[in-house]
């Protein structure tokens, strides 16, 4: 099982979190990013890797541009198609041992790369600066937009948002990964209603909140999908009544792990498994920055973005692996 890192937000948008009970700093969801950071391995001296002991992955300590084990200077950018080249020009390091004696470095995949994310500190970056320095900013990924295939995939460590921008026309940063690919995912249905992600442990609802499930309808089309600002949202999932279970609203990091890139549907989730998710689909997280803004998850363009506490999105509710 793929556990998911913890969101790692400590603080709740109300000044007491029992004033609105479920925001993310209430739970201790997912594991602790668990990574060893500037490593420099025997024989590849100012080649410095950041190991993540939970994905297994290899990352490149210092971004495009930087080196030494401090990271001097300052990032560079590149296309899309160059980042992809000056990833593969690591491998040809050393005599073709690869950078600091590690072969297979590559452009990450956009899940790779959002599992560097952390929002423990939003008013500083989205990314822990201590593991990745100079981290911030706009990060390619190999993941081209299936709906628009002159565009790839970045991740704004800035703003905890990704985008879709063109491939050859638009310059991001780099930062290469060695290591295997992320697990494929699965699901399994439980006929309750709920439905369990194999890959995370994570129970979801089925169904969209408004919508109903039942054994003669499992297909969530009984009902009208209903859409909640931040508080009502946290309120609809703890009072949920479903399957014996306790329900929250999930963090970002858990909601995006639904986010399936791969997909031409109007909705970028496994229709299969959560049928009737429309097609205009902006999903509330539990997530909350200042400046009166909340995280939420658009499966119609496959965007992670903010909004305002007030603004009204859709709901799915989670509950932990019993």
């Amino acid at each position: 099982m793929f556990r998911l890192t913890d969101a790692g937000q400590i603080n709740c948008y109300f000044t007491f979190c029992n004033d609105d009970p479920g925001q993310d700093a209430d739970y201790s969801t997912g594991v602790p990013g668990t990574f060893q950071s500037n490593i420099v391995l025997s024989d590849y001296n100012n080649q410095p890797v950041t190991i993540d002991r939970q994905t297994g992955l290899t990352w490149k300590y210092c971004a495009s541009g930087q080196n030494s084990a401090v990271c001097s200077a300052s990032n560079d950018s590149y296309t899309q198609s160059d980042a992809v080249t000056y990833c593969d020009n690591l491998n040809q390091m050393n005599a073709g041992l690869g950078y600091a004696g590690i072969r297979g470095w590559r452009l990450p995949e956009i899940e790779e790369l959002m599992t560097l994310s952390t929002h423990k500190t939003p008013s500083t970056a989205y990314i822990d600066l201590t593991e990745f320095p100079f981290g911030d900013g706009e990060f390619w990924s190999n993941t081209a937009n299936i709906s628009n295939t002159a565009e790839a995939w970045g991740f704004d460590f800035t703003y905890g948002s990704n985008n879709s921008a063109n491939k050859s026309s638009r310059n991001m940063f780099v930062r290469c990964v060695s290591g295997g690919t992320m697990p494929v995912r699965s699901f399994s249905d439980f006929n309750n209603g709920t439905v369990k992600d194999n890959l995370t442990g994570l129970v979801w609802q089925k169904c969209s909140a408004g919508q109903t499930w039942s054994t003669a309808s499992s297909l969530c089309n009984i009902g009208s999908i209903t859409s909640h600002n931040f508080v009502s949202a946290l309120v609809t999932c703890r009072n949920l009544n479903l399957a014996g279970r306790t329900w929250r609203l999930p963090n970002v990091h858990e909601l995006r792990s639904l986010l399936d890139f791969s997909l031409t549907t109007s909705a970028k989730i496994n229709w299969t498994f959560f049928p009737n998710t429309p097609a205009v689909s902006q999903y509330a997280t539990s997530n909350s920055i200042p400046g009166s803004q909340i995280f939420r998850v658009n499966f119609t363009d496959a965007v992670i973005g903010t909004t305002n506490l007030s603004t009204s999105n859709y709901v799915r509710c989670v509950s932990d692996d019993l």
